[in-house]
């Protein structure tokens, strides 16, 4: 509980002290047990053969129903660590330890496919955070895989036209969005998964509400701000009403409806918008919360675009620094960061500032996304104008450019 407190509130290294603290002595105890029942089975068994045929054999078979159930207790046992593992590999991948995600939550998949079956929630609920970890590892191919795993056993365990096998076809979608290089087949199935969501949980329901939010994500990648704006701004006005305005995803709605307009050029509406939801996100989880110094990200980023560009560098370099205590340098919220301090140092007339954060960004970006992802192109379109003194382009990009808005949505509950 406590470890889950301390997640909540993005204490990541706290919150694993307390959960591995926690999995050790469970080990320990299963450890135990399981040394206790193979001895008592060994010794039952020994027992059963020697006196064989005589009236305490029923006694002795007695005996071993009762190891056998102890057994069976120290499987359930067995499912609450690798609950607990679960946990762990959620805790690493918020941390941005993502290769210590991966191997740990391969581990807990593994474990409840032996002791619960491959058709289990919980097998299937822990495939889905491998894939949400392989994404930000990098490894969108080997994501891809596991999300068509997830997808063929929800349709066998809940149908086709459940919500559980719907989000399992959308994750699909959106890797395969970024993987595309023509990504028109893929936003084409966006929004077929949409209208079949809409159709069965309505238009309000959390999950309709997630994908077009993802899909309005889809077309700022691809520059189609208008249509990102208007689907948008509706995902807010019903967010607003079924969650409540001050809801965390409701905030993080509104900031990234700011993010659109700053992108249209209408820069003090979303200076207006992203401030707000930095005010709100700090009312609610503080000023050292991931949530609340990543939007400052995107407002600097706005501050940058209105000319503001003193203001805009303080606060960029602040909130770089910041998330690299929290999270190192492999994450995208660290990347995001990065890139648009760098664009700060171009626009601000000193692009031998912004080289150094540019280069560091594209090998982050090569590690955790390839080298040949919409990503890495952007940043090495942006280090190449960046050479050419070239700081109109960067001034037209999204706030939060390509694959990395959407790993960042992974952290962020929006």
């Amino acid at each position: 509980m406590l470890a889950n407190i301390n997640a909540n509130q993005g204490r990541w290294t706290e919150a694993e002290r307390l959960l591995a603290g926690e999995i050790e002595r469970t080990r320990k105890e299963l450890d135990d047990v399981k040394e206790t029942v193979d001895k008592l089975a060994d010794e039952n068994r020994m027992l059963i053969e020697k006196y064989e045929g005589t009236e305490h054999v029923s006694r002795l078979e007695m005996m071993r129903d009762e190891i056998e159930a102890m057994r069976r207790a120290s499987g359930e046992t067995i499912q609450v660590r690798l609950r607990m593992l679960h946990q762990m590999g959620s805790i690493y991948h918020g941390q941005g330890k993502y290769n210590l995600a991966v191997d740990t939550l391969r581990k807990v998949v593994g474990g409840f496919e032996e002791h619960l079956g491959q058709q289990h929630l919980s097998t299937i609920a822990a495939m889905g955070s491998l894939a949400a970890s392989l994404i930000k590892q990098g490894a969108l191919v080997d994501a891809l895989q596991v999300a068509k795993v997830i997808n063929q056993r929800l349709r066998q365990l809940k149908g086709e036209n459940d919500g559980e096998t719907l989000q399992s076809e959308m994750l699909l979608a959106k890797i395969q969005f970024w993987l595309d290089d023509d990504a028109s087949e893929s936003v084409n199935s966006l929004k077929t998964l949409i209208e079949k969501q809409t159709a069965l949980l309505g238009p309000s329901h959390s999950d309709t509400l997630a994908s077009e939010a993802t899909l309005a994500g889809c077309y700022m990648d691809l520059q189609n701000c208008t249509s990102a704006l208007e689907l948008q701004d509706a995902v807010v006005k019903k967010s607003e009403i079924t969650l409540n305005s001050q809801h965390p995803t409701t905030i993080g709605r509104r900031t990234r409806l700011g993010e659109i307009l700053g992108s249209l050029g209408r820069v003090d509406s979303a200076i207006e918008l992203i401030s707000g939801g930095i005010e709100d996100l700090q009312g609610l989880f503080g000023d050292s919360h991931p949530h609340s110094i990543s939007v400052q990200v995107s407002l600097s980023r706005a501050l940058r675009v209105k000319g503001m560009l003193e203001d805009a560098e303080e606060l960029g370099a602040r909130s770089l620094e910041k998330l690299q205590g929290m999270y190192g340098e492999d994450h995208a919220l660290v990347l995001a960061a990065m890139a648009t301090l760098a664009g700060t140092y171009s626009a601000s007339g000193r692009p031998e500032r912004a080289s150094p954060l540019l280069k560091s960004a594209i090998e982050i970006s090569t590690r955790m996304t390839g080298l040949d992802s919409r990503e890495t192109r952007y940043l090495r379109s942006r280090y190449a104008a960046n050479a050419r003194g070239d700081e109109e382009g960067e001034n037209q990009q999204p706030l939060v450019p390509g694959i990395t808005r959407h790993l960042s949505d992974q952290v962020a509950p929006f």
